[in-house]
C-alpha cells in the first residue's frame, strides 16, 4: 500500500494487529487523545495516527503530544504512528523526536512538526511488540 493519507495509515494497521478501535474525536470531547487503541498480544497501545509528509513532518496539535506523553508518564504504551507519504514504509515516533517549526494555515489548532527521529517498520514480530509497545 503507498500512503497518500491518514485514512490509508489506519487501513494498513487494521490488518496486522489483533484489533483495532477508531476513537473519533470530536470538538468539545477529549482533546489531544490518541485516535486509535490497538490490542496487540493481550496488551493495548494508543497510537497517534499520522502521514508523515516530506522533510519529514507532521500536522498535529500540541494537545496531541501532550496527551501521548503524559499517559507514556502513567506507564501506557503510547505511540505517534504514520505512514511515510508516497512510499509503504511506517514509522514510529515519540513526542521527543518532533520539533515544532510553526502553524498550520486553516487548521485551528494544527502546528507543523518536524520529526527528527523514527524507526521504520519491517515486517517481523519483533517489530510489532518492541516498536509498538514502546
Amino acid at each position: 500500500m503507498i500512503f497518500r493519507s491518514e485514512a490509508d495509515v489506519r487501513r494498513w494497521i487494521k490488518g496486522r494487529v489483533d484489533a483495532l478501535w477508531w476513537i473519533e474525536n470530536k470538538r468539545g470531547g477529549s482533546l489531544g487523545v490518541p485516535d486509535s487503541a490497538i490490542a496487540l498480544d493481550g496488551k493495548t497501545v494508543w497510537a497517534e495516527l499520522k502521514l508523515i509528509k516530506p522533510g519529514p513532518h507532521v500536522e498535529a496539535s500540541a494537545a496531541q503530544l501532550n496527551v501521548v506523553e503524559e499517559m507514556r508518564e502513567h506507564g501506557l504504551s503510547a505511540v505517534f504512528l504514520g505512514g511515510i507519504e508516497g512510499t509503504n514504509q511506517v514509522a514510529v515516533f515519540l513526542p521527543g523526536d518532533m520539533v515544532r517549526r510553526g502553524r498550520v494555515a486553516g487548521f485551528g489548532r494544527r502546528t507543523r512538526y518536524d520529526v527528527r527521529r523514527f524507526v521504520v517498520r519491517c515486517e517481523s514480530e519483533n517489530f510489532r511488540k518492541k516498536y509498538l509497545l514502546l
